[in-house]
């Protein structure tokens, strides 16, 4: 959910309704060699067993007030590597 850009509505509605989120650091998670997924369903079973063991690298939600900070510093930082924006030192 994460990699879309309108995932806040609803982590912020699972949130307000209490349930427990965590975001998984994709990047972090070793698959099994030789372990081939078959699409979403398998991926949520892999994800939710490596949950219970404790062992599920998680990143941050960050806090509703925060939000717009650090999407504007995403958006400053791709202007600035594609070369639209020069960095200011």
């Amino acid at each position: 959910m994460e990699s879309t850009y309108n995932w806040y509505w609803l982590v912020d509605g699972l949130i307000d309704a209490g349930y427990s989120l965590h975001l998984a650091n994709t990047t972090a998670i070793k698959q099994y060699d030789g372990l081939k997924h078959r699409g979403d369903e398998s991926d949520a079973r892999h994800l939710a067993h490596i949950l219970r063991l404790g062992l599920l690298p998680e990143g941050h939600i960050m806090p509703q007030p925060m939000r717009t900070v650090r999407d504007l510093a995403r958006k400053r930082m791709q202007l600035v590597q594609s070369g639209l924006l020069r960095s200011f030192r």
